[in-house]
């Protein structure tokens, strides 16, 4: 989806970093908070993440249409430019 905007490696950047940072909260949070709360609580951070994950994408969609469609505006401006 990426490719065609040129973008397909800060696309593969962004997940890698937030693959990275998922890890980093896997060994310094949640280890410490499962022996001090227990995994219920680990449990229920962990849904809580998704939560804020799953409305962090559903606002995301609306910026991302918008900025696909200046990126085809500015393309096509591009094209006519080059005619």
């Amino acid at each position: 989806h990426f490719v065609k905007y040129g973008l397909n490696g800060t696309a593969a950047g962004i997940l890698n970093a937030a693959a990275s940072f998922g890890l980093v909260l896997n060994y310094c949070v949640f280890g410490p908070v499962a022996e001090s709360l227990g995994w219920q609580t680990v449990t229920t951070l962990w849904i809580g993440m998704v939560i804020v994950g799953m409305v962090s994408v559903a606002f995301g969609i609306k910026p991302s249409i918008r900025f696909i469609k200046n990126l085809e505006e500015h393309n096509k401006k591009q094209e006519n430019r080059v005619k």
